[in-house]
C-alpha cells in the first residue's frame, strides 16, 4: 500500500487535491509543490512513478509541518496561552470573543458561553437592579402599584 503525506493513495486522485486533504498543507502550497515538481495540476496520482513520490514526501517533511507535528505545536501553543493567565488565555478557556467583539448584542461573535456562570451572574445582576428600583421608589414616594381610591 502507497502512502503519500501519511495517506492512502487512491490512483485516481489528482494530485493537488490529494494535497488539500493532508491537515496542514492550504491550496497555494499544493499549488506551489505541484509547481516546485514540474507537475500539473490535473495529473493523476497513478501517473506519478515511486521515486516521485518519495521525492514528493521528502520534499514536504522538510518544507512543511504537516499532521499530528502540527497538532501538537499549535495545541502547545495554546496551552501556553492558557497557562500565561492574561486576559486573551482567560477569554479563549471561557469561550468568549477575544479580539474586542461586544457581547451584549451581538450573538454570533461568541461561539459559546462556556458553563452556566454567564446566565447566573446575568440572572443576579437582573435580581439586583428590580430591587435597587424598588428601594428608590419607595424612598422617593412613588407607587408603581395599582393607585388607590
Amino acid at each position: 500500500m502507497m502512502h503519500l503525506l501519511r495517506k492512502r493513495i487512491r490512483k485516481q486522485e489528482r494530485v493537488w487535491k490529494h494535497f488539500l486533504q493532508v491537515y496542514g498543507l492550504s491550496k497555494t502550497a499544493a499549488v506551489s509543490i505541484c509547481a516546485s515538481f514540474g507537475l500539473n495540476q490535473r495529473t493523476k496520482i497513478k501517473n506519478l512513478t515511486t521515486k516521485e513520490i518519495n521525492r514528493i514526501n521528502f520534499y514536504v517533511s522538510r518544507n512543511y509541518l504537516i499532521g499530528d507535528s502540527l497538532k501538537h505545536t499549535v495545541a502547545a501553543a495554546y496551552t501556553q496561552i492558557y497557562e500565561s493567565k492574561r486576559r486573551r488565555g482567560l477569554r479563549l478557556r471561557k469561550g468568549l470573543p477575544v479580539n474586542g467583539q461586544r457581547t451584549r448584542s451581538n450573538a454570533k461573535t461568541p461561539k459559546k458561553f462556556v458553563g452556566a456562570w454567564l446566565s447566573l451572574k446575568f440572572k443576579q445582576k437582573r435580581q439586583r437592579n428590580k430591587q435597587r428600583r424598588r428601594i428608590i421608589s419607595k424612598s422617593k414616594g412613588f407607587n408603581r402599584g395599582k393607585r388607590k381610591r
